[in-house]
């Protein structure tokens, strides 16, 4: 592995701007397996690089322009990407745990089987954002903006989701036991199959989930808009509900043993 200096570096990038202008002399930058760990790429413009498999252990990418960059396998681990732009770019398979990814702009962005276990993506633009099979184990994702994000099959166990925004995404077969989900908009959300065990979901905005097959197992359900929200097969075992709306909801074969309905608006819930 290729240990980049910071001469070369700083060469690199500025015929990648060159390239980027179609000026005389410009190359694309092509870093794929280089080390550039600790590497200082702050606001720098890496438009379209190639950083597949690099190492940027601990790197500070503060406002790095990144978008359409290819970050397949990368390492980037600790690193900081806190106000980057990495729309369009493709982080499949990266390691990114413990990554500092605040404000971060990450629209369209494919990240199939990536570890952001622990990351910080609080207040991150995630629109339509692929995030397959990704491991997001204790990240915190508050006023995250996950708007028709794909996340079939997500691990998202004792992550923060605190206000963060999910309309109309894909969530299916995801494993959010003790998850936060206070007052997270999950608004038209498909969460079929997905494992709330022991989650937070107080004032959580469900209406019109579909929640087929969940289980809900010992969550915490109060306050929570369920407003036509489709229950089926699903399972409320021992959750607590006190001041939720199940206005026109769907609890078919649902399993509400040991439920309190108590202080619960049912009118119109289907119950058989």
């Amino acid at each position: 592995m290729e240990t980049i200096t910071t001469e070369q570096l700083a060469k690199t990038l500025e015929l990648h701007r060159k390239w980027l202008k179609k000026e005389p002399g410009g190359v694309r930058a092509d870093l794929t397996g280089a080390n550039l760990t600790e590497a200082n790429f702050r606001h720098s413009t890496c438009t379209g690089a190639n950083l597949s498999k690099a190492v940027l252990f601990n790197a500070d990418l503060t406002s790095a322009d990144l978008r359409h960059a290819f970050l397949t396998s990368a390492n980037l681990a600790a690193a900081t990407l806190i106000g980057a732009n990495l729309k369009n770019a493709s982080i499949n398979g990266a390691d990114l745990r413990e990554a500092n990814l605040r404000e971060t702009e990450l629209g369209h962005v494919s990240a199939r089987n990536a570890d952001l276990s622990g990351a910080d993506l609080s207040h991150a633009q995630m629109r339509q954002m692929d995030l397959t099979g990704s491991h997001l184990t204790g990240a915190v994702l508050s006023h995250a903006n996950l708007l028709k994000a794909e996340m079939g099959e997500v691990d998202l166990r004792w992550a923060d989701l605190t206000d963060a925004a999910l309309t109309h995404a894909l969530l299916h077969d995801a494993n959010m036991t003790e998850a936060d989900l206070t007052r997270t908009n999950l608004t038209r959300t498909n969460l079929t199959r997905t494992n709330f065990t022991d989650a937070n979901l107080r004032e959580a905005k469900c209406a019109n989930a579909v929640l087929v097959g969940a289980n809900l197992s010992d969550a915490d359900l109060r306050h929570a808009d369920l407003t036509g929200a489709d229950l089926t097969g699903g399972s409320l075992n021992g959750a607590v509900l006190s001041g939720a709306d199940l206005t026109g909801a769907y609890l078919i074969r649902t399993d509400v043993t040991g439920v309190d309905f108590t202080n619960v608006r049912t009118a119109g819930a289907r119950f058989e």
